[in-house]
């Protein structure tokens, strides 16, 4: 009895714990600082002199490698974000288009319902009210999920 009261008490912890860092992740992080490809490099080699003991000269060496790693890799995130920006731009483009299109095709209570189903739609699969819907792994293909969803290990856990 002891055991069982022990085993309930650690799985509904595990639980909470898992669920406050799920609703954590799901709530707006403060914008980290952006460091300069020089100052990135700096920290690196500062590191790394403590730990390996460098000399001077190969921290200039390695100075250079990181420095020029730094600025590339800051190159290609933001050449990501100006495509991620450019890809938002169009879908709500084709969004806007496509809504504008069944408003002339339905009638005011028809389009009014079509939009309450698209919104639900794009909420679809939130945990908190207000926010978009995330992905869903669907049952049936099978992953995780235990043998009668579809996947999984014959071990009546769940998983």
């Amino acid at each position: 009895m002891k055991r069982i009261t022990i085993l309930t008490a650690a799985a509904a912890l595990i639980m909470g714990s898992a669920m406050a860092q799920d609703f954590g992740s799901q709530q707006q992080r403060p914008q980290r600082q952006q460091f300069t490809p020089e100052q990135i490099a700096e920290r690196r080699v500062e590191n790394l002199g403590k730990t390996l003991s460098l000399t001077d000269e190969q921290k200039e060496a390695i100075y250079k490698i990181y420095l020029d790693n730094a600025a590339e890799q800051q190159k290609e995130s933001e050449a990501m974000r100006k495509a991620m920006q450019e890809q938002r731009e169009k879908q709500q483009a084709r969004q806007k288009a496509m809504d504008e299109q069944m408003q002339k095709i339905l009638d005011a209570s028809q389009y009014k319902k079509w939009s309450k189903q698209q919104q639900a739609q794009q909420n679809r699969g939130s945990r908190f009210p207000g926010q978009q819907g995330g992905f869903q792994r669907p049952r049936g293909d099978g992953g995780f999920g235990g043998p009668d969803m579809g996947g999984g290990f014959g071990n009546d856990m769940g998983f």
